[in-house]
């Protein structure tokens, strides 16, 4: 599911509109709106991306969820995870590895939940 759906199911959950959303942010009523309806691609600014997720009250994993679709539909790395790549040197090859044996998601939630329990 696309960040702007996510955004737009979580805040009619809490039984918000849209104005609210953006006096509680103090972001653009209008940018909200348009990135609900995905005519334009998530904020990638952390900044924005928690002032979203504050104003909605979610939680740590919802809001790194967030986050990480923001990240996905604007085909960019989190920026928590771009920072690892460079300190630890054998993540690249991680992620290639992974990438070339071209998992379903089915198996990376299993590789996922191996690596949790293991390590």
């Amino acid at each position: 599911m696309a960040y702007g759906n996510m955004l737009r199911q979580i805040r009619v959950e809490k039984e918000m509109t849209l104005r609210e959303l953006s006096t509680r942010t103090d972001i653009d009523n209008a940018y909200l709106s348009r990135v609900e309806r995905e005519t334009i691609k998530p904020p990638q600014d952390d900044e924005l991306l928690d002032a979203i997720n504050i104003a909605l009250e979610l939680d740590t994993k919802q809001s790194q969820k967030m986050k990480d679709q923001a990240s996905i539909d604007n085909k960019k790395f989190p920026t928590d995870i771009a920072e690892q790549i460079h300190k630890v040197d054998g993540f690249p090859m991680f992620l290639r590895t992974v990438s070339n044996k071209k998992l379903t998601n089915e198996k990376l939630q299993e590789l996922i939940k191996f690596i949790n329990e293991r390590y």
